[in-house]
């Protein structure tokens, strides 16, 4: 599939299946009938508008998603058939749901603690527990589409009304992340919900009025670099490794892809990956031997590597190149001319 025609960017509408045992087809089918979604011209799924084995039309497509996901008129997010417990965090969620204006997103500007029963809060922990969550896929979709709309049978929730929820939560309970907190605070679905709420505020300019709801340091998104969102979502899963570095490219800044000189290539194993990421990362750091090895146990969480890390060559190479810099660094320093410190 190419890229839209002008004027028909806004008229997308995505679609998540997440149905073990139906055909993609039977799912869509069934969740336009049941919840009467009106699809206008246009639905892009990425399992059937991408050619898996076409590597250059997969490697560009994969990089028009960021611009597709942000252009489309909604994200629609396929829960599956109507559960008990999602209708009843959907139903928690929505009670405390303030709609915003049409060019605006509403939040508390005070503290409102929400009490939370035994059933309900175990409800949406179910909710953020679905393995939905689980994939590194969806980040994208959840953090840049405009309108989100999660669908469960013939139950559905606004993507907004979630984002409020999160943002209702006591400020105490929101910065602890122990366990004495609540769960879902520690899940996917919490971090990239909060995610989604600081890229859209960003990109409209807004007043930062909720603090210091969440936490103290609220993410960053559009400028987080490559190794932290690396590490924030090193757990998330995928069938192909690779895509647990190429998913995360559109939430990089064009500074960070740059700086990396990231970009999709199937063509590419994950090996290769590595080596170039170890490369660039000591081109953006101080590169110390201490700091180089933690990024890279990060990229072997990634990768899912197992492996020992001393018999790394990659690596081996890279570390070799750090200790020959701090060798010169040393050597200048020593032969640093008396004074010139001072005069400068």
């Amino acid at each position: 599939m190419g890229e839209p025609e002008t004027g028909q960017r806004h008229r997308y509408r995505w679609q998540t299946v997440q149905d073990p045992g139906k055909s993609l087809a039977v799912s869509l089918a069934r969740t336009l009938k049941d919840n009467k979604i009106q699809s206008g011209p246009y639905f892009w799924i990425d399992a059937i508008c991408i050619n898996q084995e076409n590597l250059h039309e997969r490697n560009h497509q994969v990089s028009l998603m960021k611009s597709i996901y942000f252009s489309a008129q909604s994200v629609v997010v396929w829960l599956g058939p109507s559960e008990d417990s999602i209708v009843s965090a959907f139903n928690t969620v929505k009670s405390v749901y303030t709609p915003s204006g049409k060019d605006e997103r509403v939040y508390p500007s005070r503290q409102v603690s929400l009490h939370l029963t035994s059933d309900t809060a175990v409800a949406i922990l179910y909710l953020c527990r679905l393995q939905y969550w689980s994939r590194v896929w969806i980040i994208q979709e959840v953090v840049l589409g405009q309108s989100l709309r999660f669908y469960c049978g013939k139950y559905t929730l606004n993507g907004e009304a979630l984002e409020q929820f999160f943002q209702r939560l006591s400020p105490r309970l929101a910065r602890k992340r122990t366990d004495d907190g609540p769960e879902f605070l520690r899940t996917s679905a919490f971090c990239i919900m909060r995610q989604r709420r600081d890229w859209h505020n960003k990109s409209r300019g807004a007043i930062k009025t909720m603090s210091p709801h969440y936490d103290d340091r609220p993410v960053d998104s559009k400028k987080l670099g490559i190794p932290a969102l690396l590490a924030t979502y090193k757990d998330m899963q995928s069938t192909d490794p690779r895509d647990k570095v190429y998913a995360l490219l559109s939430l990089a800044s064009e500074e960070q892809l740059e700086a990396y000189k990231l970009h999709v290539d199937y063509s590419k194993t994950p090996h290769d990956i590595y080596s170039h990421l170890l490369q660039m990362y000591i081109r953006q750091a101080t590169p110390t031997r201490e700091r180089l090895e933690t990024f890279a146990r990060l990229l072997y969480c990634v990768f899912g590597w197992k492996t020992d890390m001393t018999s790394d060559t990659a690596l081996r190479q890279v570390l070799l190149q750090v200790e020959d810099q701090e060798k010169r660094w040393q050597s200048e320093f020593l032969h640093w001319p008396d004074g010139a410190e001072s005069d400068a």
